[in-house]
């Protein structure tokens, strides 16, 4: 699956393929959501999770590779670092 059939997928198939296929990587959290990256064969996937409602509240698709650096110093790299 490439990322343009990803975004027209409803939230509910999303999240099946992001289980059966999704590849976490790390999480940050800010005041308002926890925000998991997971990665796919050739794009990235925000999951924004909401403290208060408790629930997904949306997924969103990463390809420039330049909007991963908030994640870098989160995310493990074994073999790099001690």
């Amino acid at each position: 699956m490439d990322s343009l059939k990803f975004k027209r997928l409803s939230l509910s198939s999303k999240s099946s393929f992001l289980w059966e296929k999704g590849v976490f990587l790390c999480s940050k959290q800010d005041p308002l959501y926890l925000i998991h990256l997971y990665a796919f064969d050739n794009f990235y996937v925000e999951v924004c999770f909401s403290h208060q409602l408790c629930r997904v509240e949306q997924m969103s698709v990463i390809e420039n590779t330049n909007d991963l650096e908030p994640y870098l110093l989160d995310m493990p790299m074994p073999g790099f670092l001690p």
